[in-house]
């Protein structure tokens, strides 16, 4: 099942800035007023699971860049480099 998760093509949300050199194996989903992702990230300081799940949002959108900056987070207290992370974000940018 994980490697089924880690094919998932969706690249917002937890993907969107996913440091380089981490793996991601995850499940999006999206209901009324609802949008979530949980995953396994496999990263070079050790893996761990996220799992985020909105409600009554005001718009998919919104929903979707809040889990982005919870995942960001994440990854920031789990040790990424700032530099790392500056050019995920970066690349993310340019995907939008």
């Amino acid at each position: 099942m994980i490697e089924l998760m880690k094919r998932v093509k969706n690249h917002s949300r937890f993907a969107r800035r996913l440091p380089a050199g981490w793996e991601l194996a995850h499940k999006t989903g999206m209901l009324r007023q609802s949008c979530h992702d949980v995953g396994v990230f496999f990263s070079p300081q050790g893996d761990y699971l996220l799992a985020v799940m909105t409600w009554k949002v005001p718009d998919y959108r919104y929903a979707g860049n809040y889990i982005t900056k919870v995942a960001s987070v994440t990854f920031r207290y789990y040790g990424v480099p700032l530099r790392q992370y500056a050019q995920a974000r970066a690349n993310a940018a340019k995907t939008i």
